[in-house]
């Protein structure tokens, strides 16, 4: 194990790949911060916007800032800001499948997917009652069903990650916001996979 001093606030923090960098958005300073795995030197720093929050890496390298308190999510491509995305309020949390970018915006109460190769947003769905990217183990002891506090904690839309028993080895989770229903039953949603046929 070793610790690296970093300078500001810093937020959320998300593996660009197996086995790093590590993307690290710093609210002081307004920059995101590209930390290599596992000298934890800094490879890159770049100014996003003001307040980046978290920050994720699509399929086709490009990097995604969320600037919360900017209200603008800004796309990095070798080492600056290539496109800037104002159709956002209060931008959150981020994670992307392939080169679609999931986005929750916690003011407009909603979740935005954008296409990082024609950087264009290609939906936009409510998001239910106060959305908030968080992750927890809300399984009940018999690992079958959820307990009533697990219920109780999934009554607004949360964000987290989904991997299947019978999937690929290693595992790919994917991110998924999900949330309880009236009925007890618990509704996930996700970016679509982009799917392939052959001849």
């Amino acid at each position: 194990m070793k610790t690296v001093a970093l300078p500001g606030h810093l937020r959320h923090l998300q593996l660009a790949g197996p086995g790093g960098p590590v993307l690290i958005p710093d609210e002081k300073s307004d920059r995101l911060l590209v930390v290599d795995l596992p000298a934890g030197t800094v490879r890159s720093t770049v100014q996003t916007g003001t307040s980046p929050h978290d920050a994720t890496r699509a399929a086709n390298g490009r990097l995604f800032a969320a600037n919360e308190n900017g209200r603008r999510v800004a796309v990095v491509e070798n080492g600056r800001v290539i496109h800037t995305f104002t159709d956002v309020t209060q931008p959150a949390g981020l994670a992307a499948v392939g080169d679609l970018v999931g986005l929750v915006d916690v003011r407009q109460i909603d979740l935005s997917v954008y296409d990082a190769a024609t950087l264009t947003r290609v939906a936009r769905l409510p998001a239910g009652a106060g959305p908030t990217p968080v992750e927890s183990d809300v399984m009940s002891t018999d690992t079958r069903s959820l307990s009533a506090d697990g219920f109780e904690f999934l009554r607004r839309p949360l964000h987290g990650f989904l991997s299947v028993a019978a999937g690929p080895v290693p595992a790919q989770p994917r991110p998924v916001w999900f949330e309880a229903t009236a009925e007890d039953t618990i509704q996930l949603f996700t970016a679509p996979i982009p799917s392939t046929c052959g001849a």
